[in-house]
């Protein structure tokens, strides 16, 4: 955690949390404007500034199986800093934006996509770290916003309850590299 976040080395962890080979298991292909069509969604949303992704996860329950589709956003201009960066905007995986710091509004227009596509966003929960205005943007497009706030104790039911759903096979993951490597990067503390 150090490593990565204070000083910018990217690591992988040697403790896994969740083992590869369950996000492999759990992972489908789908595209969410049409799979989420007509049913209730809940959006988190992550921002970035500058140099480290941005996501907006999507999820849907259905079944008693929870869907999570992810959007990852980074400034065209970081690039460079991962050798799967360029890989993964190259397939699809991975929206760049123009400059050197992340443009909210190309999320909130894709966010605008999936509703107007039919998808049913329920509220969106966001860090009032770096986002007030976008918030704000997001209030007056009439999407219920909803502070989360991203510290340990905000973090730990949900991170027990995503593990145990997970090991027990409920977590159905959008077929997406980049949602196995952030979760291979994990270090629980």
């Amino acid at each position: 955690y150090v490593m990565s976040r204070q000083f910018g080395i990217w690591t992988s962890t040697s403790e896994t949390w969740i083992d590869d080979s369950i996000c492999v298991a759990q992972s489908r292909p789908f595209d969410p404007h049409d799979f989420f069509k007509d049913y209730s969604v809940y959006v988190g949303v992550d921002l970035a500034a500058v140099s480290d992704l941005t996501a907006v996860a999507y999820l849907c329950v259905l079944d008693g199986y929870y869907h999570f589709y992810v959007d990852y956003y980074l400034p065209q201009d970081s690039i460079t800093q991962n050798a799967y960066y360029e890989i993964w905007a190259k397939n699809g995986h991975l929206h760049l934006t123009p400059g050197n710091a992340t443009d909210y509004s190309y999320i909130t227009e894709d966010i605008m996509r999936m509703r107007q596509a039919g998808v049913i966003i329920k509220s969106v929960h966001y860090d009032r770290y770096l986002s007030p205005q976008w918030a704000a943007e997001m209030t007056e497009k009439n999407f219920k916003m909803s502070v989360f706030s991203q510290t340990l104790g905000s973090f730990s039911a949900p991170t027990k309850e995503f593990e145990r759903l997970m090991r027990n096979g409920k977590i159905i993951l959008h077929e997406n590299p980049i949602n196995r490597w952030c979760i291979s990067n994990v270090t629980l503390k």
